[in-house]
Order: structure tokens, then C-alpha cells, then sequence
């Protein structure tokens, strides 16, 4: 029977090869699931397919084979020792392929995406792709190897040129995978982002500068980056020598007074530092030094000229840098201010201050740091804002002079009082001391006013003294303090100063570990927060582990055992408090709460009770054996065919209750209970009862027992007599 292959390579649907179609039309159905596409490739076992026919029966849907988009045929990875490494294999194929990778035969990944967490040395090698389907299947392999850090066998080393010239610098690297790039720093910036960069060509790694001068002095840096992101560096230093070059605004002009010393200095630049200076006046040699400096005495005009220096090193030699020095007259005082000088509150005042030197000096005065530019001194109207000091100033090329002066204003309020200091009188006063400011020729008093920032009250103290002590200040206040002083003609306030009383912090109380997790303490009045400190054994220092604003802190799980916690309030400004008895972590407190020292208190009480109570039912029984033993011990004596020895037994009977045993003491040594029981003793039947129950049982079934068999005590007494006479042979 003929077969016909039909195919259309663009499909939206597919079935299995076992699936029965229908086909009708120009379109195709796929049976199950009522599937059906215009795009569909078939495989008709039976019959020929032409437009308008019947369709032939046994129609199977089919599609391509799996397709691999990535990773390409024998592809190489790289991968780094200790790090991360993934690779997607990214397939095509209807149905969906179902992807797996491979290594040596052995599934290593059941998934699109090879992943390995940290890389081996074990894990390089070949990995296979490989993705199946209904339709066939597909496979594409990768060679996983690992990436080395460049490693240089030309590195650039340090260099000194002479400016002018040009440099070469080498460098190259070796790396896997190759295809290695190149860079290259000055100074920590890319080369070319740097005016030295116009002049630089870099070429596999290699640098070449043209034209150095003397500012490309500095480290350079090449940077050698493999295609899988590691780098290495290598630095080398460029040192430019150039000959000494005048340095840019150096003085040209030195003016000396007459009788004075100057230096003349021969500011110049050079690499290396000039060894050699030469200086010259007016054209002809003076001396040559190895110092950059030359002293000039100006005792006469002739002293002075145009004076010349040339500074020397290995590379060459500077121009002449020429200075002129003039030898002048310096400044003195004409007139001069008066030390002292008072005026009336409204009064005029002028007050000329001159002087003379060669250049001309100028002259003016200074008051509050504020320059008065002219040599009189002048008021129309003296005012109290007058008061205070001025200085005359007296300047030219050679020096500056001055004299200074202090105007009094008479006749009226006195001037500012300055504080000086404020001291701690305890924890709840102040000591204030100042200075008071000129009294306007009055007598004058003082006013202390302080008031606390959280007390808006504002309080004062009167007094003539330049001192005064304030008290019941408020603990842990900033008090804001100033001085009024005052005279019959007003008042002046000084500057205001702001002081904290000095109050101290108490220290925690009763600190005590809850649970063992948790640090307490009771709240300490005006603190601001807490500091929690610890140290491991007696011999280390306490260390901060903490600071908290409420009395609690957790321990927490990572601190060991057997260290030792304390605390200190806190509150700024003010130092911390001494610190907290320390607490013992992962020991119980020996200051225990009252709660627990009445759970203790019960405790011992319910077992003083308990003893009490079991002692009072119980205890006969043991009075009752005791007794026994002493009667027992009467019959119990060494036989004269037993070796003597310093060893004696004393089986601890609990005989019975204090009746029988009486009964018991009172029998004749001939009866047959005092021999039954002496027998039962001898062969262990009188060990000592481990509670109060065996006792009663005893009393009940041994020695109580009225009747004993006779046989048992006749075969009782015979072993006895054996075991004594092997004894005897001993």
C-alpha cells in the first residue's frame, strides 16, 4: 500500500505519532482535545491528497527535531577557583525538549541550567547539553576551564629622565583566556583624561611619552584585565630632573633699617635640590654658598645695591634672580598718645599721634579691631561707647610701631563687668567671679541674676563685691548667669555665661540577673539612660556592651559565661556615675528578691515538716531494733572453737514492737524462741530492714510467728555446728 509524506514547516499544534486526524477541507483537526490549525505538518499513511478529496484516514501529526540555540558546539567557559559558575542551554522544539547536561556520561544537572555553587579543580573538563524529545534530539558541548590572573613578565619599573627627553615603558601579561586588555594611570586617573596624555601613545600594553617635563613627575600604573574580569597592576615612579628655576613672585624689593639685619633668599626650584648658590652685587661676585640665604647688615646707605644669586645642580644652572635692597630710616613717634586719658561723658577730644622715617610712614589708629585711618584722633561728643583702648600705629618698608592708649569716660553708667569664672560649691551652688568694668567715677554695685532653663524664673543676688555665691540651684540645671552693674548715673549688663551644676549621678541599685537572660535594676532618679559594661575575668578592663534607656537589658546569647556585668547612669553633660556592684553572668544573684526568699522560706519548711511527721510514725521501729541488738548481743559470743579475732557482727534485727521485745528479753536462754531466733540470726535471716514496711513484715511473719518447725531449727543448729568446726580447722 502507498504512502504519502505531506509537510508544512510552520505549525501551531502537534499529537503523537499514534494519533488518529480526520482531515476535511482546507483545514486540518486534530481529534483529541478538539485541537485544529491552518499550520500543521502530517504524515499520511494512506491515499493522496488533493484539493476537495476525501480525506484519507490514519493522518499523524509530527514536528522538527529539537534545535540548540546556546551555548554554540565546543564552546569555552572560564570560570574562577572558589567562585560561582552557570550556563544556560537554551533550546527550540516541538514539543518542548526536556534538557539535561552531561559530564562523562553522568547527569550532572536535570535542567536548562548548569549551575555549580563554588567551583573545583575537580569540575573542569566538558559538559554536554543535551535536549530530547519525541521528535529526536539535539546536543552541544562546552569546555569549562579556569580563568588565571594576568600575570606580568614585563612590568615597568622606576625611571629618572631629564626633562626634554623622551620614555618607554614595557608592559605585558600572560592570562588564560588570552586576549588580554591594557591600561594605564597617572596619579590614580586615566592617562588620557591628563595633560601629560596628549603626549602619551600606549601600544599592547606599551607607553611611550615624548617630551617629558617636569609636572609628569609621579607614579604610573599599568592594569593588565583578562576577558573574564581579573585584573593585575603593576606601578612604577617617573622622577623628572630639571635645572633650578626662579621661583614666581619672589620680592624683588628688600628694604633694611639702618642698624638692622636682613636675609636676602634665593628662591629657586630644582630636581635635584641646588648643591651651589653664587651671589653677586651690582654685577660683581660677593661669594658663592651651599646655603640658599645671605645676611645683609645695613649700616649704611651703601649697604644696599642689586644683589644677584645663581643657584646650581647636576642637571644646570638658574638665571641670575636679581633683588634690590634699599637701606632706609625706620619708623619713630613725632607725638605719642598718653597712656591714659580721661573725659567727660559729652565733652570734644582729639588726640594726634605723629611720626617720621624714611620711606615716609603712615599713620592711624586701631579700636575694637577697627582701623580709624587717620592721625588724629578725634570726638565731637565723648559717649559712654567710647570708653576702651586705641592704638596709634606708625608703619613703613622698613618696620611698624605702636602706642596704645586708654580713654576713660567720666560722668556716667559704669562700663561691662567681664565674668571670669564660674565654680562648683557642691552639687547645689556656685561660686561667680569677674571683673568689673570701669566705674564712671561713681561708686558702683553689682547684681548677680541666674535662672535655670527649666525654670523660667529668673533669680538675683545684690552685692559690692566682685564675687558671690548662689545656692539651692536645682540638680542637673544649665543656668544661664550674667552681672548688672551699676552706679547713680544707670546700668550696664555684662556678657551672659551659661554653667551646669555639678550634681552627680546616683549610682544603680539593686542589680540582678532575671532567668539568667535578662539584667535589671531599679530606676535611678535624673538619669537619661544606662551603660551596660562587662569584663571577662579580674584581670581585664571593663568595656561598654551596651547603652539602654530603660532599667533593663537583655543579655544576649553570645556572651560566655562567668562574666561580669555593671552599670552606670548616664546623663549628658555630666560624667557617668560610679558604677553598679557587679553581677556574676550564668551565676544566681546572692541578692535574691523577697519573692524568692519566701518560695526558699516554704521549701525549708515543708521539709522540716515532712521529717518531723515521718520521724513521729516511723521512729518506734527503729527504737524497738536498737534495743534488740543490745539483747542480741548477749547470746552472741566467739566460740571457744573459733579462732578469735577483733572482727564482730552484729546483725541489726528489727525485732518487733516494743511489747515483744520485752517479751523477748524477758524468755530464759533455754526456750525455744530465743534459740529459733538466735538460729535465724546466725544464717542471715536479721539483716538490716531497708524501710519501715520490711520491719512490719518481719514482725509479722518471723518473729512474730508462734510456732516454729522444729526439724527446720534441729537442721539449723547442725549446719551451725559444722560451720564452727570447719572453723576450728582452719
Amino acid at each position: 500500500m502507498d504512502q504519502t509524506l505531506i509537510r508544512l514547516p510552520d505549525f501551531n499544534h502537534f499529537a503523537h505519532r499514534k494519533t488518529r486526524t480526520s482531515l476535511g477541507g482546507a483545514k486540518f483537526s486534530n481529534s483529541i482535545n478538539g485541537v485544529s490549525s491552518t499550520k500543521i505538518s502530517l504524515l499520511a499513511e494512506l491515499g493522496e491528497l488533493r484539493g476537495g478529496s476525501a480525506p484519507p484516514e490514519g493522518v499523524m501529526l509530527c514536528g522538527p527535531s529539537p534545535t540548540l540555540l546556546s551555548p554554540t558546539n565546543h564552546d569555552v567557559k572560564y570560570g574562577t577557583i572558589g567562585q560561582p559558575f552557570s550556563v544556560e542551554c537554551e533550546s527550540d522544539g516541538v514539543p518542548p525538549p526536556e534538557i539535561t547536561w552531561l559530564q562523562n556520561e553522568k547527569i550532572v544537572s536535570a535542567g536548562p541550567v548548569l549551575r555549580i555553587d563554588k567551583l573545583e579543580s575537580v569540575h573542569e573538563g566538558t559538559y554536554t547539553c543535551l535536549a530530547v524529545n519525541v521528535e529526536g534530539r539535539a546536543t552541544s558541548q562546552i569546555d569549562l576551564k579556569f580563568s588565571r590572573t594576568p600575570t606580568f613578565d614585563f612590568v615597568p619599573t622606576n625611571k629618572t629622565v631629564i626633562e626634554g627627553s623622551n620614555l618607554f615603558w614595557r608592559c605585558h601579561a600572560d592570562a588564560k583566556p588570552s586576549g588580554i586588555q591594557y591600561s594605564w594611570t597617572f596619579h590614580d586617573r586615566p592617562i588620557k583624561t591628563t595633560e601629560t596624555g596628549l603626549r602619551v601613545l600606549i601600544k599592547d600594553g606599551d607607553l611611550s611619552l615624548r617630551d617629558v617635563r617636569k609636572h609628569d613627575r609621579g607614579w604610573y600604573t599599568c592594569s593588565a584585565s583578562s576577558p573574564s574580569g581579573e585584573q593585575s597592576h603593576a606601578s612604577a615612579f617617573l622622577d623628572v630632573f630639571y635645572a633650578p628655576e626662579p621661583i614666581p613672585l619672589q620680592r624683588q624689593v628688600l628694604t633694611i633699617g639702618y642698624g638692622q639685619s636682613g636675609a636676602l633668599t634665593c628662591s629657586v626650584d630644582g630636581n635635584p635640590a641646588p648643591s651651589l648658590y653664587t651671589w653677586s652685587k651690582n654685577g660683581h661676585f660677593v661669594a658663592t654658598s651651599t646655603e640658599d640665604t645671605l645676611s645683609i647688615r645695613g649700616e649704611k646707605e651703601s649697604d644696599g645695591g642689586i644683589f644677584g644669586c645663581q643657584a646650581e645642580n647636576s642637571i644646570g644652572r638658574s638665571p641670575v634672580i636679581e633683588t634690590h635692597v634699599i637701606i632706609a630710616e625706620p619708623p619713630a613717634f613725632i607725638s605719642r598718645p598718653p597712656p591714659e586719658l580721661r573725659a567727660f561723658e559729652g565733652a570734644s577730644l582729639n588726640v594726634t599721634c605723629e611720626g617720621f622715617g624714611d620711606p615716609l610712614p603712615i599713620v592711624y589708629w586701631v579700636h575694637s579691631e577697627r582701623r580709624i585711618s587717620s592721625a588724629t584722633l578725634s570726638f565731637s561728643t565723648v559717649s559712654h561707647g567710647d570708653h576702651g583702648v586705641y592704638e596709634c600705629v606708625v608703619s613703613n618698608a622698613v618696620a611698624t610701631i605702636t602706642s596704645t592708649m586708654r580713654l576713660l569716660v567720666e560722668r556716667t553708667r559704669p562700663q561691662a563687668a567681664t565674668i571670669d569664672r564660674v565654680e562648683c560649691v557642691g552639687e547645689e551652688a556656685m561660686s561667680i567671679h569677674w571683673t568689673p568694668g570701669f566705674n564712671g567715677s561713681y561708686a558702683q554695685s553689682f547684681v548677680v541674676y541666674y535662672v535655670s532653663e527649666e525654670d523660667s524664673t529668673e533669680k538675683s543676688l545684690l552685692t559690692t563685691f566682685t564675687t558671690a555665691t548662689v545656692a539651692d540651684l536645682t540638680p542637673f540645671s544649665k543656668y544661664r548667669i550674667h552681672i548688672e552693674s551699676r552706679n547713680q548715673k544707670g546700668s550696664t549688663n555684662s556678657s551672659a555665661v551659661e554653667k551646669y551644676v555639678c550634681s552627680t549621678l546616683p549610682t544603680p541599685s539593686n542589680v540582678r540577673l532575671v532567668d539568667d537572660t535578662e539584667l535589671m535594676w531599679d530606676p535611678v532618679e535624673h538619669a537619661r539612660s544606662y551603660r551596660v559594661e562587662s569584663r571577662s575575668d579580674k584581670m581585664s578592663t571593663y568595656r561598654e556592651i551596651g547603652e539602654v534607656l530603660d532599667p533593663s537589658f537583655r543579655v544576649r546569647s553570645d556572651l560566655h559565661h562567668g562574666l561580669s556585668l555593671r552599670v552606670r547612669s548616664l546623663r549628658t553633660p555630666y560624667e557617668p556615675s560610679s558604677p553598679s556592684r557587679s553581677i556574676e553572668f550564668g551565676t544566681y544573684d546572692a541578692n535574691l528578691p523577697s519573692m524568692w526568699w519566701a518560695v526558699f522560706g516554704g521549701f525549708l519548711f515543708f521539709v522540716t515538716f515532712l521529717t518531723l511527721y515521718l520521724f513521729s510514725k516511723y521512729g518506734r521501729y527503729v527504737g524497738g531494733r536498737k534495743k534488740r541488738n543490745k539483747h542480741y548481743n548477749d547470746y552472741v559470743r566467739p566460740s571457744p572453737f573459733q579462732p578469735q579475732t577483733e572482727t564482730f557482727y552484729e546483725p541489726s534485727l528489727n525485732m518487733t514492737d516494743s511489747g515483744k521485745a520485752r517479751h523477748w528479753q524477758e524468755t530464759t536462754e533455754g526456750s525455744i524462741v530465743q534459740t529459733q531466733s538466735e538460729d535465724l540470726m546466725e544464717y542471715g535471716y536479721g539483716e538490716e530492714s531497708a524501710s519501715a514496711v520490711d520491719d512490719m513484715l518481719r514482725d509479722k511473719y518471723m518473729y512474730g510467728a508462734e510456732e516454729v518447725p522444729v526439724q527446720l531449727m534441729n537442721d539449723l543448729r547442725i549446719e551451725r555446728l559444722r560451720r564452727e568446726f570447719k572453723q576450728s580447722q582452719l
